[in-house]
């Protein structure tokens, strides 16, 4: 379970507000990885998204294949965003929704992002 001092350290290198979705999560399990490291909510990897179009979001988990999530406010809906090309999918409307849907699928994140439309994310738009 993440105290508050934790859940503080990460709102304050997000730059903004966590969910209350994820806070809950994060209250009740606290940060570490889901299946084998397929999906890791630590505390590095919560970062701002400082450029491109969706500037503003933050970053909140990485998985197995270095690939980011984050949430984007103040709607706070999940995106993804690839490490390996400049392309980003927009896969569920909430916290509480991706984690809802990675449950469904029996945690085979991989799978999912398989299944994701990709869109090319410009890091220089402003």
């Amino acid at each position: 379970m993440a105290g508050g001092i934790e859940l503080k350290t990460a709102e304050e290198r997000a730059g903004v507000p966590l969910p209350d979705d994820l806070l809950l999560f994060l209250r009740s399990v606290g940060f570490g990885d889901i299946s084998d490291e397929d999906l890791s909510f630590r505390l590095e990897w919560f970062n701002p998204v400082e450029s491109g179009t969706l500037k503003g979001a933050a970053l909140f988990a990485q998985d197995g294949l270095g690939n980011f999530y984050a949430f984007v406010p103040p709607e706070n809906r999940i995106v993804y965003f690839a490490r390996r090309e400049h392309v980003f999918a927009e896969v569920a409307p909430s916290f509480r929704a991706f984690m809802q849907e990675l449950q469904d699928r029996d945690y085979r994140l991989l799978e999912w992002i398989a299944s994701f439309k990709l869109s090319v994310y410009d890091w220089n738009a402003v």
